[in-house]
């Protein structure tokens, strides 16, 4: 059998909605002890080896590479010969590197099997699975997984298995090995105090509109040169911007606060680490001169102190804790601004 799942984060009231109409299966604890070698060789081909209250179980993974997969699809195999003959010469070599026990409540819904768990490492997850016998009816055991997220307005909250943050959590290393192989997708993502725009926008339109009122100008040239110094600033700022939207895309990393994979260190981001926050600066600054007013300039301190503690400091966080030591280094190597 094939076991096609999705786990979900799931917010105050889904659960209740989600049982509606369900059948207990049955609410029940057990351990599970994960296997790998020192170098990670099973877990980075997406090989997943356990103990199940003392029963090995073995999952190895169908259909495409994880990222392009809406859903997690796995052989499962429970017959201890056969896992030792697709382990190989790796039996001899593995060791575990994690227990974890898991108190679960199972609902069947339809043809689709509910799993609620809750793990002793202080992780909650939810998965909804269907079985199905034959590789040609997995896209549309996926489909439906998908459909009956939406259904329950769960679709935008995809979440991770117990394994996976237990690892995030305990062993940077082994994570760090998962994602360059591509075996999981980065969790979670930066929160932002606000969107960087934002943060810009607002200081910027209070300043011109306090300017209207009370005018109060920076400089005392001529409009041709005013025109010209916005000119310049708006130009290097918007190259600055696309060239490092662009250079995200082109590493298939998405520009806004999405989970991140990789660290990105070609184009503006070999120069600073914050290419875009500079390609904002210079469109405030370029319409602070296009309006001549001072007001505006003093809202900079407000504006760096928010974009710092606000949306720096945390992504940079979120880097750290993602992608480890590759990111330490690239911190260390590369300014912040410039």
């Amino acid at each position: 059998m094939i076991e096609v799942e999705k786990n979900f984060d799931l917010k105050a009231g889904d659960k209740e909605r989600l049982i509606q109409d369900a059948k207990l299966i049955s609410k029940k604890s057990f351990a599970d002890i994960y296997y790998d070698t020192d170098d990670f060789r099973l877990t980075t081909k997406d090989y997943w080896l356990r103990q199940r209250e003392g029963k090995w179980e073995l999952k190895v993974p169908f259909g495409e590479a994880i990222q392009k997969k809406a859903t997690d699809q796995y052989y499962e195999l429970e017959d201890e010969s056969e896992i030792r003959k697709t382990i190989g010469a790796n039996w001899d070599l593995i060791r575990p590197f994690a227990k974890i026990i898991t108190t679960r409540e199972s609902y069947q819904k339809g043809e689709f099997h509910l799993d609620f768990d809750e793990m002793d490492f202080g992780f909650k997850t939810f998965e909804a699975e269907i079985m199905v016998a034959d590789e040609k009816d997995v896209p549309e055991a996926e489909g439906k997984i998908m459909a009956f997220a939406s259904e329950h307005g769960i679709a935008s909250a995809p979440g991770a298995g117990k394994v996976i943050v237990y690892i995030k959590r305990n062993n940077p290393v082994h994570y760090q090995a998962l994602l360059k192989a591509g075996v999981v997708r980065a969790i979670g993502r930066p929160i932002p105090i606000l969107p960087p725009p934002y943060i810009f926008l607002g200081p910027l339109l209070i300043g011109i509109g306090v300017n209207i009122i009370y005018p109060l100008s920076i400089f005392s040239m001529g409009l041709r040169w005013r025109l010209l110094i916005f000119i310049l600033l708006m130009a290097t700022g918007a190259s600055i911007l696309y060239w490092a939207v662009k250079t995200l895309l082109r590493s298939k990393v998405d520009p806004r606060f999405k989970p991140v994979g990789v660290v990105v260190t070609e184009g503006p981001f070999a120069f600073t680490r914050n290419p875009m926050y500079v390609g904002f600066t210079l469109f405030y600054l370029s319409l602070t001169v296009a309006f001549n007013t001072l007001w505006t300039v003093f809202f900079l301190p407000i504006i760096f102190y928010t974009l710092h503690y606000g949306v720096i400091l945390r992504e940079e966080k979120y880097l750290e804790e993602t992608l480890g030591e590759e990111y330490i280094k690239y911190k260390a190597r590369v300014r912040r601004w410039l």
